[in-house]
């Protein structure tokens, strides 16, 4: 399979500040969602930044033709005075394209975005949830092989972040979507395959279902005080226990349920309760980072 971009031993320093290392990847998708994850100061908007080319590398490089890549940043921003019509086709000047030529795609976009009824209004009424439709009609209209959306959701209220995620999964039936987020709950619902980078490396590409440990059963016990939580967090550790610390909670592999039931008799009276669940996305994501951490 052809791949549609190629990133090669990527890295990118601002002074002493790491903040890619050599990242190696390649995306090969036709369509579907690719989460992109990490924590605040991973590197993922930088690693976008480079493959749009507005980064220049320390080292490494990135085969993409630009034609084939769009972008959309967290907060969209357009002239007050133009209209959804006229935003998409200063879009295509700037690509140098020739407006006539795209009238029906300009119209089909907003259609599909959910802006049809207000293509001829100015953008400075818009909402944000407006807007974000927007910024994503904008980098549609070229038709691109692979669309990066930076934290698409961020400024959008419950109702917006689901109409954003709605149109997200409709655009990816025809595109790929790259999606870089802090929700991962999120992620969860949409994407197919991540990207995780932490402290500027690549630490998992590949199926989302397979970094999150498919249909694992967790056993959690929570406490009613979070000094209870890290004390035992402290004797798992001692006692070699792989677990998650989550502020009250303790979570840990089903098998060990009864190790940690033996350690935990003293603290009998501040168990608040004991359950099962999936290990989700959010789970994986501690674990792999803190593992990584340790190392």
């Amino acid at each position: 399979m052809t791949s549609l971009i190629h990133v090669n031993n990527l890295s990118i320093h601002f002074g002493d500040f790491i903040a890619l290392e050599d990242i190696t990847l390649t995306f090969e998708k036709t369509n579907g969602v690719i989460g992109l994850i990490g924590p605040n100061g991973a590197g993922k908007t930088t690693l976008i930044s480079a493959i749009i080319g507005q980064l220049k590398f320390h080292k490494g490089f990135v085969n993409v033709n630009h034609e084939d890549v769009a972008y959309c940043p967290d907060v969209p921003s357009f002239e007050s005075f133009l209209t959804p019509k006229e935003v998409l086709e200063q879009t295509i000047r700037l690509r140098g394209k020739p407006v006539k030529n795209y009238k029906k795609k300009i119209l089909d976009v907003l259609k599909e975005v959910d802006l049809i009824k207000s293509q001829n209004k100015l953008v400075g009424g818009f909402s944000r949830g407006m807007r974000q439709r927007l910024g994503i009609a904008s980098a549609l209209v070229l038709d691109p092989k692979i669309i990066f959306l930076d934290e698409p959701t961020s400024a959008l209220d419950p109702f917006g972040q689901k109409d954003v995620l709605q149109l997200v999964d409709k655009v990816a039936k025809n595109h790929v979507v790259v999606i870089s987020s802090h929700n991962l709950k999120e992620v969860e619902k949409i994407a197919e395959e991540i990207i995780v980078l932490n402290e500027g490396r690549l630490i998992y590409k590949g199926s989302l279902n397979s970094f999150s440990r498919e249909n694992q059963t967790l056993s959690l016990i929570e406490f009613s005080d979070s000094k209870i939580s890290e004390n035992l967090d402290y004797i798992l550790k001692e006692n070699n226990i792989s677990h998650i610390l989550v502020d009250k909670a303790i979570k840990f592999e089903k098998d060990e349920i009864k190790k940690v039931l033996s350690l935990v008799n003293s603290y009998a009276d501040y168990i608040v309760r004991i359950e099962r669940e999936i290990f989700s996305l959010e789970d994986a994501f501690e674990a792999h980072v803190k593992n990584r951490n340790k190392k």
